[in-house]
């Protein structure tokens, strides 16, 4: 509960660096001001990690996985990446059950040069064109 209550109360905008400030204000040290918000937030992500680590805390040093999670969280994760990395090869490729064929029917190229002579006059020069 605790952790919840401090994470909302760090995350509220400017409350934080408020309250650090603060209490650089009125405390006695050596530290300016941005050397104290960098303690403070140190400190504060300290107590985030210590909050977050209190289940492998309560857990005995040294225990083992067993082997049904770490099969269910790595063929998990496993497939979660394979997904990422062949999803849009799978998605864009001529592979895809879904996807219609569009192949090209027609094209015409056509290169010139256009030289403008600010606005009064264009003169178009064609070099190539194909069908």
């Amino acid at each position: 509960m605790s952790k919840a209550v401090y994470e909302t109360w760090y995350y509220i905008p400017f409350l934080f660096e408020l309250r650090t400030i603060i209490d650089w204000t009125f405390t006695s040290t050596a530290l300016d001001v941005f050397q104290s918000i960098k303690l403070a937030q140190a400190q504060s992500d300290l107590y985030i990690a210590k909050c977050y680590n209190k289940p492998y805390m309560a857990k005995e040093l040294g225990s083992e996985i067993k082997w049904y999670m770490k099969g269910l969280i790595g063929v998990t994760l496993t497939l979660f990446i394979l997904l990422l990395i062949g999803g849009p090869i799978l998605l864009f490729s001529t592979f895809n059950p879904v996807s219609n064929l569009n192949p090209v029917k027609a094209a015409t190229l056509s290169v010139a040069i256009q030289i403008t002579n600010g606005s009064y006059s264009t003169f178009k020069i064609p070099l190539f064109e194909t069908r």
